[in-house]
């Protein structure tokens, strides 16, 4: 309202100049909310949220839980049961998953890096174009696992089960994968410069289009061309 050359907002007195038009007051925009659906699968588990630290107690049942996009890094994931879960994009960077159950869950895009998967079951788990730079996978079941386009350079393989598993154009550069398991593996077009397959099992393995390059080969030769 207009009085006097005076615009009055809401009990406020606004003076202005004649022919400017007053300022109109902006809505202070209303924070968007964080998506609760994961947290409330957390804190159904038993997980303990505080500020960006996750805490669950050893064991905590996740399967099947919606995750997607959720924040866990660092969290303390210790032996949980996330088969099935949907961890599409989850950031778990530094993430504590030793002996965690991961069958079924499909982590495709999730940021993995520097997570300890230390024997995890990551059977038939969905993980193309994950991020799983420096990841400790020693004796971690990835039988079957779709590990397309995964970025694996300098993570650790060793005796990991990788039977069967579809590693089509992965990057296992400078990876470690010490007596890894990797029969009828599908590493067509993987990256393996500079990757320790001393005593790896590759029968059956297909190594069409394989990057070979200083690449340790099971029976301990170095090769550029192919083991």
């Amino acid at each position: 309202m207009k009085l006097n050359g005076v615009w009055l907002f809401c009990g406020a007195v606004v003076i202005v100049a004649a022919g400017i038009a007053p300022p109109v007051s902006a809505v202070p925009a209303t924070p968007s909310a964080a998506p609760t659906l994961g947290n409330d699968a957390l804190a159904t588990a038993g997980c303990q949220i505080s500020g960006r630290a996750v805490l669950c107690p050893s064991g905590a049942d996740l399967s099947g839980a919606n995750l997607r996009g959720v924040n866990l890094r660092r969290a303390n994931l210790t032996e949980a049961n996330l088969s099935g879960a949907d961890l599409r994009g989850a950031n778990l960077r530094g993430a504590n998953l030793t002996e965690a159950n991961l069958g079924g869950a499909d982590l495709r895009g999730a940021n993995l890096y520097w997570a300890n998967l230390t024997e995890a079951n990551l059977r038939q788990a969905d993980l193309y174009r994950a991020n799983l730079r420096g990841a400790n996978l020693t004796e971690a079941n990835l039988r079957q696992a779709d590990l397309r386009g995964a970025d694996l350079y300098w993570a650790n393989l060793t005796e990991a089960n990788l039977r069967q598993a579809d590693l089509y154009r992965a990057n296992l550069t400078e990876a470690n994968l010490t007596e890894a398991n990797l029969r009828q593996a599908d590493l067509r077009g993987a990256d393996l410069r500079g990757a320790d397959l001393y005593w790896a099992y590759l029968a059956g393995a297909n190594l069409s289009g394989v990057k070979w390059g200083n690449t340790m080969c099971p029976d301990g030769t170095l090769t550029d061309t192919g083991c």
